[in-house]
């Protein structure tokens, strides 16, 4: 995702494919872990912005349900000891400044 980029999440099989992540009706996704990866990397250490925004219906508004904030050379990884749950579509989003690329990796389950 580039500079400034929101995204949807995608699920990747096994075989390498992609397809559209969603939500069932009546469950839950609780996020466990995520990774952070710069992809491109412009100069040396930068600061590096990475959120997972969530729309609430039916307001409308957007609330910032987790985010990274700092300077960093190397991957963010980060384990949630009670997971961040989400039941309505979100979005992952790369408010850097710098023109690095970022890859967003999300674990969890559904319950």
């Amino acid at each position: 995702m580039a500079k400034g980029g929101t995204s949807t999440p995608n699920i990747v099989h096994p075989d390498g494919h992609d397809t559209a992540f969603s939500i069932p009706a009546g469950k839950t996704f609780v996020i466990t872990d995520i990774s952070i990866q710069r992809l491109s990397i412009h100069g040396t250490a930068i600061l590096l912005e990475v959120s997972l925004r969530q729309d609430i219906p039916p307001s409308g508004g957007t609330t910032n349900r987790w985010s990274f904030v700092g300077e960093t050379t190397a991957n963010v990884e980060r384990t949630f000891s009670t997971g961040v749950a989400f039941s309505t579509p979100f979005v992952v989003t790369n408010g850097s400044e710098s023109g690095d690329a970022v890859v967003v990796r999300l674990w969890g389950f559904f319950r």
